[in-house]
């Protein structure tokens, strides 16, 4: 298992790499290792998940194994980012989460026709 918390995304969506990119710029440590799910072969002992799951949402392996996906796997890092301590307690209030999924999912349906996907956005 990884000892830090291992992010996959989609590394064909354009707007998946441009949130990479932020969330890269905020994890100032480097505490976070990200890879584009097309790539995750080469990082030991992560479980297995299907390509059409990891098509559909962000996850994140954390250390201890647990698997978060979409706007949980979003919250699940928040403890490695500098502030995110805060932010995961107020994701932790009731029905934050749950609204939190609904927005992803919205967002993540639509990403391919979204201003930052480009060219190179396989599903566009």
């Amino acid at each position: 298992m990884p000892d830090a918390p291992v992010v996959l995304y989609d590394g064909n969506c354009g707007v998946c790499r441009d949130w990479s990119r932020r969330l890269a710029g905020w994890d100032d440590a480097g505490r976070i290792r990200q890879v584009a799910f097309q790539e995750r072969g080469a990082v030991a002992g992560l479980p297995v998940i299907a390509d059409a799951e990891l098509d559909r949402a962000l996850h994140v392996v954390l250390p201890d194994g647990q698997v978060a996906r979409g706007a949980r796997a979003m919250i699940a890092v928040l403890p490695w980012l500098p502030g995110g301590r805060l932010l995961g307690w107020l994701a932790r209030l009731p029905g934050v989460a749950v609204v939190a999924d609904r927005v992803y999912d919205a967002v993540a349906r639509r990403r391919h026709r979204l201003g930052a996907a480009d060219r190179n956005c396989d599903l566009r």
